[in-house]
């Protein structure tokens, strides 16, 4: 892996300088009397406020009488006032962002103030939703038949409901919604394929449906419009630069949209003129406009930028960035989002199948939405990783140490190996400490998508310098080739959650959700997606395209806010790769520390030093019982006087001498019942490196993008020959066809007692049918599943009383404590296909009745005999599904095992060659009393290696050969004990007696010709 920090970068500052913190310290006036008294913070805050909150800025130009009022105006006003000088954040007026490159020097120094001012999404959400439902102007508006809409059953769905993005709350989120599905609700699809108005499309319904009044399919259509099931161009489309003067542009379109369309440009007009001259008045007027309209929590959406003079930093800054990713890569965390949904896609589907994604995401069916958690961190090589960390951190407190050092060198002999790791933005800090540059980790860390933490910021950038800095996209795509990137657009459930997202498009293709798109050729549809599931684990499939897809988001919008749809395809595609950056994100909540040491990686700083507190250090009360106990936890924990307060990547500098930081500190300890603290960057303020034209210093904080140059790391090509999940004749309810499937729970260590004992009793009271039983494991613990072949339902249905009894015998005798009777999917995609399926299940007729005589017969807790069931029954089935010798080799050698029973064997080589010799020559049965149930295990054996080897011929498998003999081999394996451990054991060292004797012969056909 090679890392790559890009040469264009973004720079993020506060708005203030750093010293008018200094000035306030140094002062006795509160922060109300020193900002209104000084001319340049009080204008500056007078529009910050009116953008950020206009209730606050309310009461700051109306100075609060009573004692409350101002108190709380006071805590509020010193927050963001932390924030407009210590805080890099981009937020309105309070800090602002640019572009930066590398170069042979640093400077940055800042300029002209770039204003990037746009109504809320969520006002004009609302706006949309009004002219929906005016008659004059529905009548004009053009729609198009949501395609986000399927069919299930006798039901037409609309999958993700957006509400318009009018959802104030989580109790008022409709996740979908349903219609009857009916000739009327096809007819709408075909007309309004593609956009028609709606007075067009009223007209078409009408001449089918003539005799139905014009009225009555006026308001079905504004039904299904107000249900999206229709979608309005009304809409802001998945990319948009500006989403009022593009409504404005439709509603100019219609002619004659009146009040609404002449109101709608005087404030696009008001908000043209802020941009030239930034006057109070004229914000005031804005306000007073958009609420004629509609009054909303927030009417303005507010960026900054700054076009600075210089804006180079120099190239040891790229190189030590560069440094830290190497290590990073080495210690990535692998998530496992789709831990639970590959279980139970497995269950359903089986392996090596690709099924569409309606159907997985289609609650009355798969319902996959539920089975992602994007926050699941695999368990692989963490141990490890943490270990070193945490013994380093153990040794600076035995020293009483206040740093900690990492390097590369440290993670050498790690033994778990990233197969890829993804691109990413990290934020540092970055400090001039005598000549060399001094970088800290900031408190929002970054993004695991590169470019993503600069995309909502386009309108604050020179477009020159924003086309150069996206270059990056390009780069990435060329690298990882083996897939193609899909941005989700979907439009918020909560309008101002639209706020922070890209208006720019970065990839070739997209997906919209609940809005639409202004050029088809590049969406994906989602009828064009399957979710499949093989060796390389689950993914996403683009038919049309031939093509494995990987989802992304270009926002920093948090991932658990997305809708169902959005979570299940991101979490797919979150284990395609591992994660660098997030290994920062999650070690303070990895290592359970009240203190943590200053961390370094590479000399950078990953991990301030921090102090968490919380209720067994504060009892919380009065504020004067706070007070005495956080003076003790100062003392006890030797806290800095002036730290950061830290509430996710939210901080504020506090000083905690001084009492007015108290109160503050005493309110969020209220709320929280936490306080965690961090240290100040050293350097911080004398090593800052921006400044503007009166040499005034500015904190900053850069946002620098890495790449994994190396085309080495790409993910493997899943296997889609004939994936297409195979629904016909697949899934067997209760009883139809003579299937009765149960599951027995409570079984513990009695579950060979049953199979071997009371099982066959039970199928001598059916007049033994044919059956099958495997071991498993759900969420409500281990258990056996029972498959039972009755001669048809009738039959199937008149024994299930039989079965009852004897089940509930077994609970009697407490040998099960619960039973289900179950659906039987047939897993036709992972045994070929479904001509094999029947073939397959005769293998697991008589391959479960040989299991079951064995576990009568034999001691299973002998580890010899264990052994010998488990060596003779794989190559007894291997042999019996190929050709020879060679073919058995070469068959289970495709596994690619990596030799870690190499001792086991040496040590009892002789005896493993003797077990499969026998099996090989047909004496098997010197070593296990099962000839009856091998001769017929065989028989049913050649015939489905015939059947495999004409589908295999014909083109039509489902599968592989391998995969489809690896998985019969591995149902032997469950039945026998259940335990994969023995199974990739055994599988293994089957595999090295086998080399041995094909080696052998060699030697003996060689030793032959020479004579």
């Amino acid at each position: 892996m090679k890392a790559e920090c890009q040469d264009y970068y973004v720079v993020r500052t506060p708005n203030l300088p750093i010293e008018y913190l200094n000035k306030y310290e140094c002062q006795e006036q509160d922060i109300y009397e020193f900002i209104s008294q000084d001319a340049e913070l009080d204008r500056f805050f007078r529009k910050a406020l009116l953008i950020a909150s206009p209730t606050l800025y309310n009461s700051y130009v109306n100075k609060p009488m009573d004692e409350k009022k101002y108190k709380n105006l006071t805590e509020s006003l010193l927050k963001y006032f932390l924030r407009s000088v210590g805080r890099p954040t981009p937020y309105g007026y309070f800090a602002s962002v640019s572009l930066g490159k590398f170069d042979e020097s640093t400077r940055l120094l800042r300029g002209k103030q770039v204003l990037d001012l746009r109504v809320d999404n969520n006002w004009l959400n609302q706006i949309v939703s009004m002219l929906e439902q005016e008659p004059e102007i529905k009548e004009k508006i053009r729609v198009r038949y949501n395609p986000l809409c399927y069919i299930s059953g006798d039901r037409a769905k609309n999958v993700y409901y957006t509400s318009h993005g009018k959802a104030g709350g989580e109790k008022t989120v409709i996740g979908e919604k349903s219609i009857r599905y009916t000739p009327l609700t096809e007819l709408v699809k075909s007309a309004a394929s593609d956009f028609i108005t709606f007075k067009e499309l009223s007209g078409r319904i009408q001449e089918v449906y003539n005799t139905v009044p014009e009225t009555v399919i006026s308001d079905t259509l504004s039904d299904m419009l107000e249900n999206e099931f229709l979608i309005s161009e009304l809409r802001t489309p998945a990319y948009c630069d500006d989403p009022l003067v593009y409504l404005i542009h439709r509603l100019d379109e219609m002619n004659g949209s009146g009040v609404y369309l002449s109101g709608l440009r005087e404030i696009q007009g008001l908000l043209d003129e802020y941009h030239k001259e930034e006057k109070e008045e004229l914000l005031k007027e804005i306000y007073e406009k958009m609420r004629a309209f509609k009054k909303s929590k927030n009417h303005l959406i507010l960026n900054t930028g700054n076009q600075y003079v210089a804006n180079t930093l120099n190239r040891s800054i790229q190189e030590k960035v560069e440094k830290l990713a190497e290590v990073l890569y080495k210690i990535s965390i692998d998530f496992d989002a789709t831990h639970t949904l590959k279980e139970k896609f497995t269950e359903a589907y089986g392996e090596n199948v690709e099924v569409p994604l309606i159907q997985i995401i289609d609650s009355n069916q798969f319902d996959g939405g539920n089975f992602v958690d994007l926050s699941n961190i695999g368990t692989k090589g963490e141990k490890e990783v943490l270990r070193i960390i945490e013994n380093k951190i153990q040794q600076a407190f035995m020293h009483q140490e206040e740093e900690i050092s990492l390097f590369d060198k440290d993670f050498c002999d790690l033994r778990y190996k990233p197969v890829a790791v993804g691109s990413f933005d990290i934020n540092l800090f970055v400090m001039d400490k005598d000549g060399e540059y001094d970088l800290w980790l900031g408190p929002n860390f970054g993004s695991d998508r590169a470019g993503t933490m600069a995309q909502r910021f386009a309108g604050c950038f020179l477009a020159e310098e924003f086309e150069k800095y996206n270059q990056l996209y390009e780069k990435d795509a060329n690298i990882h080739c083996q897939y193609e990137n899909v941005e989700i657009r979907e439009f918020k459930t909560f309008g101002e959650q639209s706020n922070v997202l890209n208006t720019k498009r970065n990839c070739k293709y997209y997906l919209t959700l609940g809005t639409h798109s202004e050029d088809v050729d590049s969406e994906i549809k989602l009828e064009d997606i399957y979710i499949g599931l093989d060796d390389s684990g689950i993914y996403a499939y683009s038919k049309s395209l031939g093509k494995k897809l990987r989802f992304v988001t270009d926002n920093m919008l948090n991932p658990t806010l997305n809708n169902k749809i959005t979570r299940l395809l991101l979490g797919i595609s979150r284990d395609y790769n591992s994660h660098p950056l997030s290994r920062l994100a999650y070690l303070p909540s990895q290592l359970h520390y009240k203190h943590f040491p200053r961390i370094r990686i590479e000399g950078v700083v990953v991990l301030p030093r921090m102090w968490m507190l919380d209720a067994t250090d504060l009892l919380g009360g009065s504020y004067e019982t706070f007070k005495l106990q956080f003076e003790k936890c100062r003392k006890a924990y030797k806290m800095d006087s002036v730290l950061y307060c830290v509430a996710s990547d939210h901080r504020i500098i506090i000083n905690l001498n001084k009492e007015e930081y108290l109160h503050i500190l005493y309110n969020e300890f209220q709320k929280k019942k936490e306080l965690i603290f961090s240290e100040i960057e050293e350097g911080l303020i004398d090593g800052a490196i921006v400044q503007d034209d009166q040499n005034r210093r500015y904190v900053n904080e850069c946002v620098f993008s890495v790449l994994d140059t190396d085309k080495d790391s790409v993910l493997p090509n899943p296997y889609h020959k004939n994936y297409v999940l195979c629904e016909a004749d697949r899934k067997k309810t209760l009883c139809e066809n003579g299937w009765i499937y149960f599951k027995l729970y409570g079984i513990g260590h009695r579950g060979d007692e049953l199979l071997s004992e009371r099982l066959p009793k039970l199928l001598n009271k059916l007049e033994n049918p044919e059956h099958f039983f495997l071991r498993y494991s759900d969420e409500k613990g281990s258990h056996l599943r029972i498959r039972i072949k009755c001669k048809d339902e009738e039959t199937a249905y008149m024994q299930l009383g039989v079965i009852n009894k004897w089940i509930q015998e077994q609970m009697d005798m407490e040998l099960i404590n619960d039973a289900v009777f179950d659906t039987y999917f047939r897993e036709i995609n992972r045994y070929g296909g479904k001509e094999l399926i029947e073939p397959c299940e005769q293998i697991f007729f008589k391959d479960s009745v040989t299991v079951e005589k064995l576990l009568h017969r034999s001691r299973i807790d002998d580890e010899k005999e264990l052994e010998k069931m488990y060596m003779i029954g794989i190559s007894f089935i291997l042999k019996n599904l190929t050709i020879d010798l060679n073919d058995m080799f070469s068959l289970i050698d495709s596994a690619g095992f990596r030799n870690k029973y190499r001792n086991e064997y040496r040590e009892r080589r002789q005896q493993y060659i003797q077990y499969v010799r026998a099996v090989l020559s047909e004496e098997e049965t010197e070593y296990l009393d099962i000839a009856r149930e091998h001769e017929q295990e065989k028989k049913v054996l050649n015939t489905f290696a015939e059947r495999l080897e004409k589908q295999l011929q014909e083109e039509k498998n489902t599968n592989s050969r391998e995969n489809i003999v690896f998985s019969i081999i591995h149902m032997y394996c469950n039945r026998l004990t259940g335990i994969r451990a023995y199974e990739e054991k055994y599988l293994e060292l089957v595999r090295n007696t086998l080399y041995q004797i094909v080696q052998q012969r060699k030697y003996c056909d060689n030793a032959l010709e020479n004579v």
